[in-house]
């Protein structure tokens, strides 16, 4: 048609859209899927198998991507324009939605960093991270109601947290990260000289105090014909000081010696004193 003074006038019609393909052929609600296809002019409307989709965004004519939306069923996916309305020729399928994963219990419920850490409880299948108090950790999934996990260095004391695709699960009770105390021993012992038939006293004291309640092994030498031989042995218990004590009463004369010494655990390292030389006349 012309215009009044005789100019063509043209009027614009949207273009009917087309859906021709989309991407991913299935998801949970919740998950992105990319629509391809013609005429996505002025989109207006989205729905998965009959159910509006609230989040969409248009990227072309040729392209949109969609969140599929909270009870979305398997089916079309349809989109509307100012032109017009199509839908695509295959279903989307909607996949059941998984519960988040549940962390019930987990053994040993303290170690070091670098051991291992048995978690149980379900819907670990698929899990995609697990922390110690919000460090992540290297894991293993062994069945879907248990996995193993590495405590990972830098860990601090708290719970053990499980991510999956349905959401973070995280236990009840917290993991306790166990630290490597440096042990230091010290001893006494006199008096120097006895007559036989009476004691010598040795006395010590084990640091810190986290560490009360260890038993220190005090080691008695005798030498004889110019090598030493153990002749006792004996543990004793440090008190909530770290003070520790024992008397020993010598059966012969001669030139003895004594020593402190406690083992190496997995939370402490070991320590020793040196000899302290004592005399029985």
């Amino acid at each position: 048609m012309t215009e009044a003074n005789g100019s063509p006038h043209h009027t614009f019609s949207p273009p009917v859209p087309t859906v021709a393909s989309f991407l991913p052929g299935s998801g949970v609600a919740g998950s992105t899927v990319t629509v391809t296809g013609t005429g996505f002019v002025r989109v207006v409307a989205v729905a998965f198998g009959g159910v509006a989709a609230t989040r969409f965004h248009v990227d072309s004519e040729t392209q949109f991507t969609a969140t599929v939306p909270a009870g979305a069923t398997t089916g079309a996916i349809a989109v509307t324009t100012v032109g017009g309305s199509a839908t695509s020729a295959t279903g989307f399928t909607v996949l059941p939605s998984q519960a988040a994963p549940t962390v019930a219990t987990f053994f040993p419920l303290s170690s070091l960093a670098g051991s291992t850490v048995t978690v149980t409880g379900a819907g670990f299948a698929g899990a995609t991270s697990v922390t110690f108090n919000g460090a992540a950790a290297a894991f293993t999934v062994v069945f879907d109601t248990q996995l193993t996990v590495v405590v990972p260095a830098g860990a601090t004391t708290g719970p053990i947290a499980v991510t999956g695709p349905g959401g973070v699960g995280t236990s009840p009770a917290s993991f306790t990260v166990l630290t490597v105390v440096t042990s230091d021993l010290t001893l006494r012992a006199g008096p120097t000289s006895v007559a036989l038939g009476r004691s010598v006293k040795a006395t010590g004291l084990l640091t810190p105090v986290s560490l009360a309640g260890s038993k220190v092994r005090l080691t008695v030498q005798r030498k004889n014909a110019g090598a030493w031989v153990t002749v006792r042995t004996v543990s004793v218990a440090t008190k909530a000081s770290g003070a520790y004590g024992w008397t020993y009463k010598p059966g012969r004369r001669g030139t003895y010696h004594v020593r402190a010494s406690i083992a190496a655990t997995a939370t402490r390292t070991a320590a020793r004193t040196k000899w302290i030389a004592f005399s029985v006349n």
